[in-house]
Order: C-alpha cells, then sequence, then structure tokens
C-alpha cells in the first residue's frame, strides 16, 4: 500500500509539472527576443544579408518545424521594424534587461513610435524586381508573369518565410487600397530592389504613382520625393 500511496503523489506532481510547462510554454514565452549577434552566421529575414558579429539584432519567435517549441526568426534592427508587426513593449523581448542601455532606449524609442530614424513612407514591406521565371501568378488577375517582366508586391510573413504578393506593375496600382498603403506619398525607393531596375522602368512605375495620385485628386509628390526615388 505505501508504494502505491507513494507512486500516487509522484504521478501527481509530475502532472502539475508537465501542466506547468505547457502552460508557460503556451502563454509566457516571449514573442520577441533581442541579443547581439553571437556570430556572423545568421541572415536577416528581411533583407537577407548577413547579421554582424556583436551587432545588436531583433527577432520574432516562431513555431519551429523540427521540435515542439520556439525559435528566433533574426532581424537587422531596422529590417525588424519595418517588416515585423505586433511587438507594442519591452517587456516582450526576451534578453532586453542584458543589453546596454543605449540599445536599450533605441528599442523603447522605436516601440514607442519616438524615433526618427529613416523609415519608408509604407508600413508595408514591399518588393520589386524581374522575374526569374515564369512560375509566378499575380495575384490580381491570377495570370502567369512571365519571366524577366518587372513584378512588385507587399511581403507578407507565412510562418517562418517572408513570401512576396507578386502584381503586374498595372494590377498591383489597382491593389493599393487593399494593401495599407498610403498613396499620398508612395514611391519607389520603398520597395527592396527598386536599385536593380531599369531608369526606363523607374520612370514608368514614378510616373504611374503620380498618374494615380492625380486620378485621386491627390498632389503630386514632390520633385525631391521623385528623385530620390529614381536614386
Amino acid at each position: 500500500f505505501f508504494f502505491v500511496f507513494f507512486g500516487a503523489l509522484l504521478l501527481a506532481a509530475f502532472v502539475r509539472r508537465l501542466l506547468s510547462l505547457t502552460f508557460k510554454k503556451m502563454g509566457d514565452e516571449p514573442a520577441f527576443k533581442c541579443e547581439y549577434a553571437k556570430s556572423s552566421r545568421a541572415s536577416c529575414r528581411k533583407c537577407q544579408g548577413n547579421i554582424e558579429k556583436g551587432a545588436f539584432r531583433l527577432a520574432k519567435m516562431v513555431q519551429s518545424p523540427h521540435f515542439d517549441g520556439l525559435q528566433p526568426n533574426w532581424y537587422h534592427f531596422d529590417c525588424f521594424f519595418q517588416f515585423v508587426h505586433g511587438a507594442s513593449g519591452v517587456h516582450q523581448f526576451e534578453g532586453f534587461d542584458t543589453v546596454r542601455p543605449a540599445d536599450q532606449k533605441s528599442l523603447k524609442d522605436h516601440l514607442a513610435g519616438g524615433s526618427s530614424a529613416a523609415a519608408s513612407s509604407s508600413s508595408v514591406p514591399l518588393q520589386i524586381e524581374y522575374a526569374k521565371s515564369s512560375r509566378s501568378a499575380c495575384r490580381l488577375c491570377q495570370q502567369t508573369i512571365m519571366q524577366g517582366e518587372l513584378r512588385m508586391g507587399p511581403v507578407v510573413s507565412e510562418g517562418m518565410y517572408n513570401s512576396p504578393q507578386w502584381h503586374h506593375r498595372k494590377c498591383f496600382l489597382k491593389s493599393i487600397p487593399t494593401f495599407g498603403l498610403v498613396l499620398a506619398n508612395l514611391k519607389l525607393q520603398d520597395f527592396d530592389g527598386h536599385k536593380s531596375i531599369s531608369k526606363a522602368d523607374s520612370d514608368d512605375v514614378a510616373a504611374a504613382f503620380d498618374e494615380a495620385r492625380a486620378a485621386a485628386g491627390l498632389p503630386a509628390l514632390a520633385k525631391g520625393g521623385a528623385a530620390a526615388a529614381a536614386a
């Protein structure tokens, strides 16, 4: 009887511990992480560039496909705020108390919207490029985007991956209201990859944005902004 009773107590303790860990995992783990890069092996999930060793980097914690737990998707500091949504306070960031005061302040300022850091006129990450193949279809008209054709669209986070929602250039213009973009100051430099676009296509896209603004009764973009967009 003693051994049965003792075994029941051990089993009950084990179940309580298991439930405690489960609920902690489900609700208490930080959604984000901040730290200094331990090496230069990690790549930024937005720009795909290397994050140099020692750089202050931020991560969104996502479900791992390899084990039952969360793993970090790392970003450069600025790339994080251009792409990741949902961060509202430093309490959400694992490791905040371990970073330097200057970096703590920078993170607080960005989260509060008080930073003067350069930012896109769009809160939605955007990308533009020439199609590398003919496998993608336009999200609006569902027609194939041919290899070498200019394609553009917003980039959305789908689990661990960033997925561009490709459009033909004219279809993109028709879809602007659905992306939450601000047409009044939308410009080519808001798009990752704009520097690889030919001058002729850059001018065409800039002109198309101006035509869309005119059709909506909005003022034309200042010449300085247009020049910067083509740079």
